[in-house]
């Protein structure tokens, strides 16, 4: 139950990011101070997913945006599913400490 609703955050997250992404592109009603923020974002982003080593970046978008689970994205890259748990784990805590830093209030 605690793990479901700790998906749901992270994917509500992740998909809020993707959103502001998609609505920088073609939205009339944002300024351009607005749009640039958002586009500003969503390159740190994707930054902060580059900056992650290959295997937590694969377990993390696996999990969390394709809605994989844990012993499917074991099997897909030949891992144990503790071993994925953990990867996961540390893609969380990176990705959370590098966004938090980028994203502080002004």
């Amino acid at each position: 139950m605690l793990a479901a609703r700790r998906k749901q955050r992270w994917r509500r997250w992740l998909a809020g990011r993707s959103d502001a992404a998609a609505s920088s592109m073609g939205a009339p009603r944002l300024t351009p101070a607005e749009a640039f923020e958002r586009a500003r974002e969503t390159a740190e982003v994707y930054r902060v997913l580059d900056r992650l080593p290959e295997r937590q970046r694969r377990v993390l978008i696996l999990f969390e945006l394709d809605g994989l689970s844990t012993q499917e994205i074991a099997e897909l890259v030949g891992a144990r599913m503790g071993t994925v748990r953990v990867w996961l784990f540390r893609a969380r805590r990176a990705f959370s400490k590098s966004t938090s830093a980028c994203f502080r209030p002004i």
